[in-house]
């Protein structure tokens, strides 16, 4: 099942470093799919004042909160897809990353004394 129209995560919550080895790659695919998840969730769990699962008392944001969390949490351990697909694009776009370099160093002479500095 395609996902159209995904909504985006705040700026904060995205990973800045870029991962290198496979299993950063697999770690971060994870936590990206727990953090929309837990986005998600946040979106469709009834809010304080329309009452829902949780009641409506004073701490009901908290206990709300704490549900979202571990239930993202669960549903991530299990995987809804989202995670394979961010893997199967990451590496997608570094073998093409790599195939550009190798055509830059080919068609530029010179290029690949320049390269090896960089990697």
């Amino acid at each position: 099942m395609a996902i159209s129209g995904i909504m985006a995560l705040p700026i904060h919550m995205m990973p800045m470093q870029r991962p290198s080895t496979h299993d950063e790659k697999v770690k971060s695919a994870q936590e990206y799919e727990e953090m929309f998840i837990k986005f998600f969730f946040n979106k469709i769990m009834p809010k304080n004042e329309e009452g829902g699962y949780l009641g409506s008392g004073s701490n009901t944001e908290v206990y709300r909160s704490f549900w979202v969390d571990a239930a993202a949490k669960q549903a991530a351990k299990q995987g809804v897809g989202i995670a394979k697909q961010i893997l199967r694009h990451m590496e997608r776009a570094d073998r093409a990353a790599e195939r550009t370099l190798k055509n830059l160093m080919i068609n530029q002479p010179g290029m690949g004394e320049q390269h090896d500095q960089f990697v």
